[in-house]
């Protein structure tokens, strides 16, 4: 096995484009790393530098400690699963899991023991002699892993493997890559754009945007203490209602203002309270997870005011256990994830796409308790839990 280190790592593309901007990751020996973003990002462009199928610009990549950047792809000893199973049609899967060995030359018996070994780490024993027409996409994914990873690989890279798969399979398919890289502890950078599959993972996840990195660090800590707007909207599903609102004393202490609706700002919702005095009379983001918005009737302890906004169900989602509840807020400026992918900041600049949009946004997301009487155009008062708020110069998307 090996670690990784992505250094000072530049990718432009002919014409200018910067797909990867100054990439820093050490990624450790047995380690699973995935790497999250939008489309465009520069993900799936890391990972195939990695493997070698794409030139490195500037900076340097290193497997076990050895500068990779001049040396060929089938040198690196890394092994990818693409989106594409790629598999070959008219060979077994025995012969699918063993095509690299063959190249390798390796002995028959050898050839054998090792291809068994892997189908019964995959569980697909029973399909060797099959082709792959007659697989499902779980199979296929299967035997696409398993003809990667016989061979023993320092790295084991994959790009998207299970955007193909119907949504149960993903689930099922999410634990057994997990398990799998647990139990052979294959180093692994796993690239996705979909949020849950990254937090439920990876030990380690890095948000990328733009070509860079933005943050990286267990799931855990990415959902409590992310370091921007765009990571606060991207991790968390639904993501999370992030609105414009006016800071105001209130007593000892401070409020928000969310429309010409009044919400307390405890301490305990800041990462330095020092700064918030700067800030009165003026607007940030106060970023509020659905999970943290409730019916107000259903709510313990029963809300008060402070922590009590009005507003009115534009569509409900019942999903059993919970529901979605979408409901608008009178003046509420909210500014959607889709806005911060596209980079528009400036407050200064009224053509900027994150200010005229979040002038006319006024829905929010909360997830209601199964017995909520929220309906749609009744309007319900909704308890929000500001001591796990977040809140964000709107200027910086940095945290306060």
């Amino acid at each position: 096995m090996a670690t990784v280190s992505y250094r000072a790592v530049n990718r432009v593309f002919p014409g200018g484009q910067h797909a990867v901007r100054d990439l820093n990751l050490e990624v450790a020996d047995g380690e699973f790393v995935v790497l999250v973003g939008p489309s465009g990002c520069g993900k799936t462009t890391a990972l195939r530098m990695t493997a070698g199928l794409e030139d490195i610009s500037s900076g340097e990549i290193a497997i076990g400690g050895v500068v990779v950047n001049d040396i060929e792809p089938q040198r690196r000893d890394v092994a990818m699963v693409f989106q594409e199973y790629a598999l070959y049609p008219q060979m077994t899967v025995f012969d699918n899991i063993a095509f690299s060995l063959k190249l390798r030359k390796m002995p028959r018996a050898q050839i054998a023991d090792r291809v068994s070994d892997m189908a019964r780490t995959l569980g697909i024993e029973a399909l060797l002699q099959r082709k792959p027409r007659a697989l499902s996409g779980g199979q296929r994914q299967r035997v696409a892993m398993g003809r990667a990873l016989v061979r023993d690989p320092e790295v084991f890279l994959m790009d998207e493997p299970l955007s193909n798969l119907d949504a149960k399979l993903r689930v099922q398919m999410r634990h057994e890559v997990s398990r799998i890289q647990r139990d052979l502890g294959t180093t692994t950078i796993f690239v996705t754009h979909d949020q849950t599959e990254a937090m439920t993972m990876g030990q380690r996840v890095a948000v990328m945007l733009d070509g860079a990195i933005q943050q990286v660090d267990t799931p855990q800590v990415l959902y409590d203490r992310p370091a921007s707007m765009f990571v606060a909207a991207f991790i968390g599903s639904p993501e999370m209602n992030l609105v414009r609102a006016r800071v105001d004393r209130d007593g000892g202490g401070f409020c928000c203002t969310v429309g010409d609706q009044r919400l307390s700002l405890p301490e305990r919702a800041l990462r330095d309270p020092s700064r918030l005095e700067a800030y009165v009379g003026r607007e940030v983001v106060v970023g509020l997870r659905p999970e943290i918005l409730e019916d107000a009737a259903l709510a313990v302890p029963a809300p008060t005011a402070a922590n009590t906004l009005r507003g009115v169900p534009v569509a409900v989602e019942t999903l059993g256990a919970e529901r979605l509840v979408h409901f608008s807020v009178a003046d509420a400026r909210v500014v959607t994830g889709e806005l911060l992918e596209s980079g528009g900041t400036s407050e200064k600049d009224e053509t900027s796409p994150i200010v005229a949009a979040s002038r006319a946004e006024r829905v929010m997301v909360g997830r209601f308790g199964p017995s909520s009487r929220a309906s749609v155009g009744t309007a319900v008062d909704v308890a929000v839990d500001m001591s796990l708020a977040h809140v964000f110069d709107p200027d910086t998307q940095l945290p306060l």
